[in-house]
């Protein structure tokens, strides 16, 4: 220490030496290894406050060397970055305080659940005169449809009762129709089959008669070569 009381520059860098060295110390389980591999053994929490801690430790030693570099660091974005990781350091330590705080307020709950059980019971009477109506509704409709159902088939009964006498007329034209023209037809391959027979008869007569006629020739050049 100097003779006016102030530290040493000596001995200011022998305390920052030490601090150095403890600074090593406590990081050293993250330089041997990534932050990622550390955070794989540690529990939600736990990973969380490691992350924002080591952020804080980056961006505050980046925030020294600036200022030892005689930086102006008023309106440097640095400083929105350690505010922005004193937030999350924050936050983290209320959540981890907020479970500690919680206590249940059993008469609190008791007073829901009877508003609810409540509800519910008012909600099913309702639920069940809905369903009441509804049912009501559904027998209606299948009473006038049935209804609707039995006029139509009374009514389809009553056409085709109207149609039978005279689908039993017109059948009966249909077969006399029927038979005059299979008599016509009849009549008709009769005659076919006379005038094919008649035909023939006429073939025949003809051939025979040029036979004779063939025979007579052959008797006249016998007897002028005899």
């Amino acid at each position: 220490m100097s003779s006016d009381g102030e530290p040493d520059l000596i001995d200011l860098l022998g305390e920052l030496n030490k601090t150095l060295s403890k600074l090593s110390d406590s990081s050293a389980p993250l330089t041997s290894s990534t932050v990622q591999d550390v955070a794989t053994h540690l529990t939600v929490a736990d990973k969380a406050r490691l992350y924002v801690l080591t952020t804080y430790a980056v961006e505050s030693l980046l925030f020294s060397y600036l200022r030892l570099n005689g930086a102006d660091v008023r309106d440097h974005p640095i400083r929105t970055e350690l505010s922005r990781v004193r937030n999350y350091v924050q936050k983290i330590k209320e959540a981890q305080a907020a479970p500690r705080n919680m206590e249940l307020d059993k008469q609190a709950a008791g007073r829901f659940i009877k508003a609810a059980l409540a509800g519910n019971d008012e909600y099913d009477k309702q639920r069940a005169e809905t369903l009441a109506t509804q049912r009501e509704n559904a027998h209606k409709k299948f009473e006038e449809l049935s209804e609707r159902v039995d006029a139509a088939k009374v009514e389809a009964e009553r056409i085709v009762a109207q149609q039978q006498p005279a689908s039993s007329s017109e059948g009966g034209r249909r077969v006399k129709k029927r038979k005059s023209e299979g008599g016509v037809e009849e009549d008709g391959a009769e005659g076919k089959t006379k005038k094919k027979a008649k035909g023939n008869e006429e073939e025949e007569k003809r051939r025979r008669k040029a036979e004779k006629k063939e025979k007579r020739k052959e008797k006249k050049e016998k007897k002028i070569q005899a």
